[in-house]
């Protein structure tokens, strides 16, 4: 009895010891796919304080751009893929394409967002986000509304946005969460 004891105690601590490496295997994974972890709301409010000049370039650049949707992010050797572009004369083009990015002044701005681990920056809809953090279909970040409005934030079916208003017009924290 006693050594059934002990071999219990045993299973016990390796069992206990399997389960933390586990989860510590899982947080390192998330951490390294996931681009770190999730930032907190005042991590995010840091950073649209400390990049607020480059948010602000790049989105009145996009703002004032032609393009109906375009995204770029760390990976993208700095071209912009769109969909759908209108001309000079507001004729509206529904293609999709790739576009490099030559604005010297842009491709600065761009980069400070990026060593500052912003990793995608979207134009859609009413809003310009700049996502500082994603895993699957989680994300969170900062968000220009172009119109003004809060911005009505595409999510997926059944997931909720949490936004909050920043302390500058027009800007927005933002953090989609899956269902």
């Amino acid at each position: 009895m006693k050594y059934l004891k002990t071999i219990l105690k045993i299973l016990l601590i390796l069992v206990a010891g399997l389960l933390i490496s586990a989860i510590i295997a899982v947080q390192v994974t998330v951490y390294i796919i996931g681009g770190g972890f999730e930032p907190t709301t005042w991590g995010i409010k840091r950073d649209f304080k400390n990049n607020f000049e480059q948010l602000s370039y790049v989105g009145e650049y996009l703002m004032k751009s032609d393009y109906s949707y375009a995204r770029t992010d760390t990976i993208s050797n700095y071209e912009w893929s769109y969909d759908g572009k209108t001309d000079l004369y507001g004729n509206y083009y529904d293609k999709s394409g790739k576009e490099k990015i030559t604005d010297k002044e842009l491709l600065d701005n761009i980069n400070k967002l990026y060593k500052s681990k912003f990793k995608y920056i979207i134009k859609e809809y009413n809003y310009i986000m700049f996502v500082r953090w994603s895993i699957l279909d989680e994300s969170c970040g900062i968000v220009y509304s172009i119109n003004g409005n809060e911005p009505a934030i595409n999510v997926i079916e059944g997931g909720t946005v949490t936004i909050k208003k920043l302390s500058a017009n027009r800007w927005y924290y933002y953090k989609n969460i899956d269902p």
